[in-house]
């Protein structure tokens, strides 16, 4: 299991530099440049291309890409081109914002969607499988952005009981925590049924009736392990985008968040805040995928058995 580990995390760097090629090429060839946004339209040429060549924006590609993994391996980001700060300071700042909100999706989430899949698909083709099935296909098709319009409508200008937009108290998360948790359950309710009708049809299950355990048992116990590994990888790929900030979501809201640095820095034409929050998104989701494979040792013992057994061949 520890030597699992070890080779995972060591994986992470050939993903992250994969990822800084792909981000610093693309920030790097699209039109304008950091001394134009900096000092504006009305600039005069000759101090935006000053302020470039200070910046080493002038420098040849190569020659950027190359000082930029050099500055990174000392753990040098360097600081923004917008706010002259080091760039972490601004993730730091507002990570918290997009933490809680992706836990509060992640809590209701899992709350609605995994409980109403397995009743689905245990009562396939009742009312209740029919109703929650098409529930589900229509809030999935739903714009977030619709969704999120329509509750400030009903709860913030009709019902005047939660706040619009802004993050003073746990009030202001309620309604971006709804508005993403019914998108995210809606995929889950429907992944979990499908699953869960895979697993009901196996032999152990079958096996297991006949030695008269009861239908709850059958259920909670033997069928709900195997067919919650699918939606597991599904839960921590939803929870690694969430944490990646919802852009949406902190829009129409008006919460600083991850997402709302990611549209800022790129608008702005801010490299180094950019491939931090680029490098910081990469490192977290690759951990995330990490404790979602752990998990599957928990829940499946087979997987762990391939773990013990992988370990004890070498």
């Amino acid at each position: 299991m520890y030597r699992y580990v070890i080779k995972r995390l060591l994986l992470i760097i050939p993903i992250l530099l994969g990822v800084i090629l792909i981000v610093f090429t693309i920030m790097n060839v699209t039109p304008g440049d950091p001394g134009r946004h900096m000092l504006g339209m009305s600039a005069p040429q000759e101090a935006v291309d000053a302020l470039n060549e200070t910046l080493g924006y002038n420098d040849p590609f190569p020659v950027r890409l190359l000082n930029y993994l050099k500055n990174m391996v000392r753990l040098d980001f360097g600081n923004s081109y917008r706010t002259k700060q080091p760039v972490f300071d601004e993730i730091i700042n507002r990570f918290p914002v997009t933490f809680k909100l992706a836990i509060g999706t992640m809590i209701l989430t899992i709350l609605i969607g995994i409980p109403l899949g397995v009743l689905a698909a245990v009562r396939q083709y009742s009312k209740l499988d029919m109703i929650t099935t098409f529930t589900a296909l229509l809030l999935a098709a739903a714009p977030s952005f619709w969704l999120a319009l329509l509750m400030i409508l009903l709860f913030s200008l009709y019902l005047n009981i939660l706040p619009p937009n802004g993050i003073g108290s746990f009030s202001h998360y309620i309604m971006p925590m709804l508005t993403q948790a019914v998108v995210y359950a809606a995929s889950t309710l429907r992944m979990t049924r499908t699953t869960m009708l895979e697993a009901i049809r196996q032999d152990y299950v079958r096996t297991a009736r006949g030695k008269g355990a009861s239908e709850a048992r059958v259920i909670w116990r033997h069928a709900i392990k195997n067919a919650l590994l699918p939606v597991i990888t599904s839960l921590g790929m939803s929870f690694g985008a969430m944490l990646g900030g919802t852009i949406v979501i902190e829009q129409v809201f008006s919460m600083p968040g991850l997402g709302s640095l990611v549209i800022l820095a790129i608008t702005t034409k801010d490299i180094p805040q950019t491939m931090a929050v680029t490098i910081f998104l990469a490192t977290l989701f690759c951990m995330i995928m990490l404790v979602v494979d752990l998990l599957y040792a928990f829940i499946d013992p087979r997987v762990k058995t391939r773990y013990l057994q992988g370990r004890l061949a070498r």
